[in-house]
């Protein structure tokens, strides 16, 4: 739907003309922040291992930095290859739309479409956001941050053409199962349960 637009950088219904410049500027953050940190947890992680091997030092030092280089790395690797690879596009219906604090400090809006993805919308447009909104939208894979969101309406959900004939014999056979089997009930006898035996 987004690629319909007659001009894709015009603002389409629920972005605001600041969202998309914001979205952009928290991946460049996001990049800019975490990178260097991976990069220095990763120097740490190496100088620790030489350590290790030429003077029998701790492996406690080397995991740590190991484990911080993971967390800072998937961090800023996934704000780079969305600067990189530029943004995607989906489409859904809105299953659920929330809130959350991060860090006590800044509150984060969510959205989450049926194609199962989680997205990070502006707060702009996470007010007009309702549950069961069909939604177009352009975003950053990696970081899954919103940058464009239309609204839309659902797709029509097509049925497959079936023949006539096979719907009529299936017919017929169900019907010719259920009154064999009720034809079958009315011959077996009952159980008479108030004899004496």
């Amino acid at each position: 739907m987004l690629n319909n637009l007659p001009n894709p950088l015009d603002t389409p219904t629920l972005t605001q003309p600041g969202a998309i410049k914001r979205a952009r500027q928290t991946v460049i953050r996001t990049a800019l922040i975490w990178t260097p940190c991976f990069l220095a947890c990763v120097g740490a992680a190496i100088f620790v291992l030489v350590g290790i091997l030429t003077s029998g030092g701790s492996w406690v030092g080397f995991s740590l930095a190991g484990f911080f280089a993971i967390i800072f790395g998937f961090q800023g690797i996934h704000a780079i290859r969305d600067l990189a690879g530029g943004p995607v596009q989906s489409e859904g219906t809105v299953i659920r739309h929330w809130t959350r604090r991060d860090a006590l400090v800044s509150k984060t809006h969510y959205i989450r479409l049926s194609g199962k993805e989680i997205l990070h919308v502006d707060p702009t447009q996470h007010m007009q956001i309702k549950t069961g909104d069909y939604l177009h939208v352009e975003f950053y894979p990696g970081t899954m941050r919103a940058l464009r969101i239309e609204k839309g309406d659902a797709p029509e959900v097509e049925e497959p053409e079936q023949d006539n004939s096979d719907n009529d014999t299936k017919t017929l056979d169900v019907t010719s199962t259920q009154n064999t089997s009720e034809k079958e009930r009315e011959e077996k006898p009952l159980p008479d349960l108030f004899t004496d035996s």
